[in-house]
């Protein structure tokens, strides 16, 4: 059995069951004084009709988006255990997932991502008390427990996200539709390449709404669309809302086709059988090669389960639509299974808790556009019946699917001189038979060169809902998007740019030039790259080379070039010299350093200090003079000093620690001790032991002054 052959979305087209009575379950109804205001969600500007809801990635700007006319309409937030909240960077937004709620109330309905048991206990306390009556609660598969505890709480709907599962066969597929109706949710949200037409049409089978998570591109929006997806998660919200809106027409425009509701009517028999029209359900069920979705009309659980169990079915069962006891036990003994219900209540909140106390698709009574999109966007699947406003309103299931309408419109990239000479695209019929569709029209989607070389396509096909003689009413099927390329020659002929304010090329183009005409020439976008780089030194200049480089999937010739674009001479930044002044320990020398702070060049001179008595000392009191250091480089190095004290001739006192201090004209005096400047007098040993002693070490000091012991070094690099 190969339950992918047919787009059976949803199975649930249920309408001769609709009238049936449905009463609550078990789930906990908060009560709260005042309860927060039901989400007014933004309605997309298009002609598709139920156009995929959008959900963002929330960055650091989330509350002023909430306040934007044009915004998404789920915000996705990320919570720990003391409920702040953080964006998909892992930012803080909120200290407190309350001040969150209030800021953004009412604009965007919040889908609250756990990963722990601690932060979903703490969420629960906080919706029952909050008055918070329209969310999501999200977390991956693995925690679907602490989803379903969550969401057991009225108006709070599980999502679970499966974007890290890459590949799934059938088994996994119904495992997940399974286990998102099982913890109290309608979404599965997977990622882009999991979210094939024929993953998606099996899971809304199973009451599922899937959720694609992308990115920007254009092209892979718009496929995503057309596969079925019910909503889009992205970084980019606005480039999702982009896309929908460039679907504008006269009449509705249905991406995605209605599923072709497979409905089993179940009645008691007159011998108490289970019957589906003129066969026993047993018989039914074990011949169904599609999803079945029940109207159980006998009322009789028990005997259907037991038909189910006995022949271990229930992956074959999508929804069921039935009696409100039946519901009440099939609810709490397979939550895996989807059922449908009519929504009642006089206004949204109440319309759409009428359907979450059974985490329900909309089965309307009569079809109302409001409610179904509030269903929409709350990934509650939407059923038409036999409702004709609710097909061209793009319901999920509809019985009305004539044999001859058209399902699938071929596409493929083409390369051409004209658009009239792209050939025509062939129509699939649900019966299987295709046609030319001599009168599809081409829809440009992107533009990506400057003069139309290349562009991004779309068929569309306007035909018409026909239920018996009477037509209800116009609409247009769509291909997927495919690529045009303009039949020509082209040629690459080289990069252009502009420059920005150090020189460095910027906004960098490729230009082609038709091989026929060198008249016609176009460019796409292109990307510098930076080739070569030889930084500048004190004293020689530097240099940068930019290339230009166009990928083949930009080029019109779909090959890659690369090129030189320029290169930019840098200056020698010339030195930058700093002077220093270095006392050595015991003060007989000092070396001075002129050097560049870059490179090292530069000229270094060590000297012989000699002193000058400023008072002498006596037998009771200290005295002081200068000790002096002078260099034969004038130019570049002042005179230094410090003074130092003599200490009194009966003294006996160990001098203290020098410090060291600068008294020349400028520069900079580094020293390794300590000793004491002019303004300070500090300490420091001069020997001088006598009046005689003065005298010699006067004379000595007239010597030294004279005869000056120099050494100079120069320093370069």
């Amino acid at each position: 059995m190969n339950r992918l052959k047919k787009t059976a979305a949803f199975c649930l087209a249920l309408a001769m069951a609709s009238g049936m009575v449905v009463t609550a379950n078990a789930l906990e109804v908060p009560e709260t004084e005042n309860p927060m205001p039901y989400t007014e969600v933004y309605e997309p500007q298009t002609a598709w009709a139920a156009a995929a809801t959008v959900a963002w990635r929330t960055d650091s700007n989330a509350v002023s988006v909430s306040e934007n006319e044009q915004r998404p309409a789920t915000g996705f937030v990320w919570l720990d255990a003391e409920l702040k909240v953080y964006d998909r960077d892992g930012n803080q937004l909120s200290e407190k997932l309350n001040d969150y709620i209030t800021a953004t109330q009412g604009r965007m309905i919040p889908a609250l991502y756990i990963k722990d048991a601690e932060t979903a206990a703490a969420l629960k306390d906080y919706l029952r008390e909050s008055g918070l009556q329209d969310c999501f609660v999200v977390s991956t598969p693995e925690n679907k427990e602490l989803v379903q505890d969550v969401a057991d709480l009225l108006h709070v709907r599980g999502m679970l996200d499966y974007t890290g599962t890459s590949e799934a066969d059938q088994d996994a597929l119904l495992e997940m539709a399974a286990s998102v109706n099982a913890a109290h949710g309608k979404v599965a949200l997977l990622n882009q390449s999991l979210a094939t037409k024929e993953n998606i049409s099996l899971l809304q089978a199973h009451g599922v709404s899937v959720w694609a998570q992308t990115g920007s591109d254009t092209r892979t929006l718009v496929t995503l669309f057309l596969n079925g997806v019910g909503g889009i998660l992205t970084d980019d919200y606005a480039a999702a809302i982009r896309a929908e809106e460039k679907f504008q027409s006269d009449v509705p425009s249905l991406l995605r086709q209605p599923g072709q509701a497979a409905v089993c009517t179940v009645d008691l028999g007159e011998d108490g059988t289970l019957m589906a029209a003129d066969k026993s359900f047993r018989e039914t069920l074990e011949a169904a090669e599609q999803p079945l979705a029940v109207m159980l009309r006998s009322g009789d659980y028990d005997g259907f389960k037991a038909v189910v169990d006995e022949l271990d079915a229930w992956g074959k069962i999508a929804s069921v639509t039935a009696g409100g006891e039946v519901l009440e036990k099939l609810y709490a003994e397979h939550p895996e299974i989807a059922v449908a219900t009519s929504a009642s209540g006089e206004d949204t909140a109440q319309r759409m808790g009428s359907l979450d106390r059974y985490n329900a698709s909309y089965l309307p009574e009569e079809y109302n556009a409001e409610t179904a999109a509030a269903a929409r966007h709350r990934g509650l699947g939407v059923l038409g019946g036999e409702d004709s406003e609710a097909y061209l309103h793009g319901a999920d299931a509809t019985s009305l699917m004539q044999p001859d309408a058209i399902v699938e419109i071929s596409a493929s990239d083409v390369t051409a001189a004209n658009d009239s000479d792209i050939p025509k695209p062939e129509g699939k019929k649900l019966n299987g038979e295709t046609q030319t569709l001599d009168n599809a029209e081409l829809v440009q989607l992107e533009q990506y060169d400057d003069n139309g070389a290349r562009r991004l396509m779309i068929w569309r096909y306007k035909t018409t809902l026909t239920v018996g003689e009477e037509s209800k009413g116009e609409y247009y099927v769509y291909s997927a998007p495919f690529e045009v390329n303009k039949a020509d020659d082209w040629q690459f002929a080289g990069f252009s740019y502009d420059t920005d304010e150090s020189g460095d090329p910027m906004n960098v183009k490729a230009k082609f030039v038709s091989a026929g005409n060198g008249d016609v020439s176009t460019t796409v976008n292109a990307d510098r790259t930076e080739r070569e780089r030889h930084d500048p030194t004190c004293t020689e200049g530097g240099s940068v080379t930019w290339g230009g480089i166009v990928s083949g999937d930009r080029s019109l010739d779909h090959q890659q070039h690369e090129d030189v674009l320029l290169t930019r001479n840098m200056d020698a930044h010339g030195h930058e010299y700093e002077t220093k002044y270095t006392w050595f320990d015991d003060n007989k020398q000092v070396t001075a350093e002129h050097k560049c702070k870059h490179c090292g060049e530069g000229e270094c001179e060590t000297v012989n200090t000699f002193s000058k008595i400023i008072k002498r000392a006596t037998a009771t009191e200290d005295g002081s003079k200068y000790l002096i250091a002078q260099f034969e480089n004038e130019e570049l190095f002042q005179e230094q000093s410090i003074i130092v004290t003599i200490p009194a001739k009966g003294s006996t006192a160990t001098p203290p620690d020098r410090n060291t201090y600068s008294t020349g004209r400028g520069g900079t005096t580094s020293q390794t001790g300590s000793k004491t400047n002019s303004k300070t007098g500090a300490a420091a040993d001069t020997g001088d032991k006598s009046p005689l002693g003065l005298w010699f070490g006067m004379g000595a000091v007239s010597l030294l002054g004279m005869g000056l012991t120099v050494r100079r070094k120069k320093m370069e690099k």
